[in-house]
């Protein structure tokens, strides 16, 4: 899909690594808005079990694969930007598991350059949060792909999105100030 004042292509590409839902409701809903889409068909749970079994995270390890695989197809087709739908919710997730695991304040960055491919990775949706997508998605009727893995919901990420939500029932808007302090750290105070 071409933009008439900015001059760029937006195309949707979903990695189908076997652990999706039905794509027939989302393929019609692009379709009918004349947005391309293309599926990557590539099934790789034996790979995120045999990562479990090695003592890696199989959800880094998916997010790995399914970031490498989209850069390849980027690449391929000479893009030169990869945007993420990674929202407010998942930057304040990321915090939170960089603490609890490495002991590092780390997140996600709105925009990066992949040094490697070349390529700009971007995340619009990163000031968003998942309730707002939400409504969105409630009032513009669009369809949602299922996930079915069997490996995130006892993962760090829902683990770290219950704790926040349990400290935000405590202190409403911590998630919101979580991700505020980020932005104004002190070097000379840490």
């Amino acid at each position: 899909m071409r933009y008439k004042i900015y001059d760029f292509e937006v195309v949707g590409v979903t990695v189908n690594h076997g652990m999706l839902g039905p794509l027939d409701d989302m393929a019609t809903f692009l379709k009918a808005h004349n947005i391309p889409w293309v599926v990557h068909e590539e099934p790789y749970e034996d790979r995120l079990k045999k990562s479990e079994l090695e003592g890696f995270s199989a959800c880094y390890t998916c997010a790995r694969l399914r970031k490498g695989i989209l850069k390849r197809y980027a690449l391929e087709n000479n893009y030169k930007k990869i945007a993420f739908g990674h929202t407010k919710d998942d930057y304040v997730e990321t915090l939170l598991m960089n603490i609890m695991q490495s002991g590092r304040l780390a997140s996600i960055p709105a925009q990066s350059f992949d040094e490697e491919s070349g390529l700009t990775l971007i995340r619009p949706m990163l000031a968003l949060e998942e309730t707002h997508i939400i409504k969105a998605n409630k009032i513009l009727k669009t369809p949602i792909v299922s996930s079915n893995c069997p490996y995130g919901p006892q993962k760090t990420r829902a683990k770290a999105d219950g704790q926040i939500q349990k400290i935000n029932e405590i202190i409403p808007g911590f998630s919101d100030q979580l991700a505020k302090a980020v932005q104004h750290i002190h070097p000379d105070r840490l």
